[in-house]
């Protein structure tokens, strides 16, 4: 994505233009040694380290400057430098990293730091979009919107710390620096490898707020899902809590309980391998899951089994075992109408319904629908009897006076029937679920004479010729003309647009306030325009009525 952290395999070391050495004889006694600070007096050899500098104050890059030092001072192109004995305190408490060194360090790393940020811009532009802040959201367009920091566990301060304990440096005085510098590159060198072994480095907006960054250390882009998260280390990489257990984080890590499950192997092989603990994903007041690498894991399948592909076989026929077990104790249970204590067994083939039996709650279902039950019938083949007996039998209920205009007449009849003969099939039949009273009562419609009813015809013919009327006088509605506005109306719709423009800030109950009395301020003579469009738009209304009502009457004749 452009905005992770960046890794400088590829990138090769700088080759510091600029850098030369010069040996002669002090012309004046004006030049100060690097390393030791004192005069180098007038007709002493001296030795100068010329760099060009990248920045240097407010002046521009490659400036050129030259750091002079004794003959016996000369840094050396090597390292170490010349051992000095360690302090008698802890390293921790008597080492006090000089500004200079920093100042140093960060020169070096600028290049990295540069291209980090080049390759952002340029990774985005290609997609014709720009980079968004993972802290604020906002995007930068230009290089001079965002800047480049540090993030994760090591700040540059931690990581200049880490590199003076790691090398051994105690005296700081044997090393000079020249526009701002480090005039031995070997030093430098080295410094820029650790560096890139170490830093995270994020993209960020100029106004983004960096104390979230200082505040939460492990706040930092996720190296899967690429968005910003309190991170776990595991084996270098920061990755989010979501993204450890997803398919994402699936394919490079392994819990101990996934490596049982994908690659048989048992806590007591993987005793010698690393692992990272991260919060359990259940519940985090359960023990820490421990996490692998799967190129590890894999690793010791291989060795423990031949290659990754026999230990998967191995699991998929021990797993055919287990399921044509459980199959058979089901099938046995199950023929009998038994319920099974054992879950496990219960569920032996979830890929085909036709090995399952029915269960209870369907049994039971199909009783009250009035089916007898069948030992051995199997769970799809009882789910089909269900849902076409509910959709053949079972008539839905909207509202009380349901619309029949696409109904047949008898099917009108029966929903009166309904409501009135339902209720009292309920309470006679306190036991039956609905789907088996609305049986019931279909029965008892067909079983009835025509005698009883030609009540229920009565009325559903009433109600067909109700809603006849109702439909025929909503469609006379939707073609009569629209009313006539007046000439405060034909204002309102011109001004209100302006007002509102004007008055952005004000609520809309306030800006038709205003409306109102800018129209009571208007003169006759500019209320004129408004009037006459009032009196148009009467004119109008009156001739579609006339014809409205023509049509009304000729329709009403007919």
């Amino acid at each position: 994505k452009g905005m992770s952290t960046k890794h400088f395999d590829s990138i090769k070391l700088p080759k510091h233009a600029g850098f030369c050495r010069m040996i002669e004889k002090a012309r004046s006694n004006r030049s100060i040694c690097g390393s030791c600070d004192e005069v180098i007096e007038k007709g002493h050899m001296r030795v100068g380290i010329k760099r060009c500098s990248k920045f240097h104050g407010k002046m521009k890059a490659n400036f050129v400057a030259i750091r002079w030092h004794h003959e016996e001072c000369d840094p050396k192109n090597h390292y170490p430098l010349e051992s000095s004995e360690p302090p008698t305190k802890k390293i921790s408490e008597s080492m006090k990293v000089p500004m200079e060194f920093r100042r140093a360090a960060r020169q070096a790393t600028l290049d990295d730091i540069f291209a980090f940020r080049d390759e952002v811009l340029d990774g985005f532009r290609s997609l014709n979009e720009a980079p968004k802040c993972p802290l604020t959201g906002l995007c930068i367009p230009t290089k001079a919107d965002g800047h480049v920091h540090h993030a994760g566990r090591f700040d540059f301060k931690k990581i200049v710390d880490d590199f003076v304990k790691d090398k051994a440096i105690y005296n700081f005085s044997q090393f000079s620096y020249v526009a701002d510098q480090f005039t031995n590159v070997v030093l430098e060198r080295e410094f820029v490898q650790y560096h890139r072994t170490k830093c995270r480095l994020i993209y960020v907006h100029k106004t983004a707020n960096l104390w979230l960054l200082k505040r939460n250390p492990n706040l930092d882009l996720c190296n899967l899902c690429h968005k910003p998260h309190a991170l776990h280390w595991i084996h270098g990489d920061g990755v989010c809590h979501g993204c450890i257990f997803s398919q994402k984080g699936r394919e490079k890590f392994l819990s101990q309980q996934a490596a049982w499950f994908q690659l048989g192997l048992c806590p007591h092989d993987l005793k010698d391998e690393i692992f990272c603990r991260v919060p359990n994903p259940k519940n985090p007041g359960f023990h820490p899951a421990k996490i692998f690498l799967r190129t590890n894991l894999e690793r010791v399948a291989s060795t423990k089994f031949g290659s990754v592909k026999k230990a998967q076989a191995r699991l998929n026929a021990k797993a055919e075992r287990v399921k044509e077990i459980r199959k058979r104790r089901y099938d046995t249970s199950r023929s009998f109408q038994m319920k099974l204590r054992n879950g496990r067994t219960a569920i032996h083939s979830k890929e085909s319904g036709e090995y399952e039996y029915a269960t209870l709650k369907q049994l039971r279902y199909l009783r009250n629908l009035g089916e007898t039950e069948v030992v051995g019938l199997s769970k799809k083949k009882a789910s089909e009897i269900i849902t076409a007996k509910v959709k053949t039998r079972f008539i839905k209920r909207k509202s009380k006076t349901p619309c029949f205009k696409d109904k047949s007449l008898e099917d009108c009849a029966l929903h009166y029937f309904f409501q009135k003969y339902r209720p009292v099939i309920r309470s006679n039949h306190p036991n039956i679920f609905e789907p088996g009273i609305d049986i019931l009562t279909k029965k008892k419609w067909d079983l009835a004479t025509k005698e009883s009813k030609e009540q229920f015809f009565k009325v559903a013919k009433k109600e067909r010729r109700r809603q006849r009327r109702k439909r025929k006088r909503k469609s006379l509605e939707a073609l009569r003309p629209k009313k006539s506005r007046n000439s405060y109306i034909f204002f309102f719709e011109h001004k209100i647009s302006h007002f509102r423009r004007c008055y952005s800030h004000r609520a809309h109950t306030e800006i038709v306030k205003l409306v109102g009395q800018a129209w009571k301020s208007l003169s006759e003579k500019e209320r004129q325009p408004y009037i006459e469009k009032a009196n148009m738009d009467q004119i109008r209304y009156e001739n579609e009525m006339a014809v409205f009502n023509g049509k009304e009457g000729s329709t009403t004749l007919q």
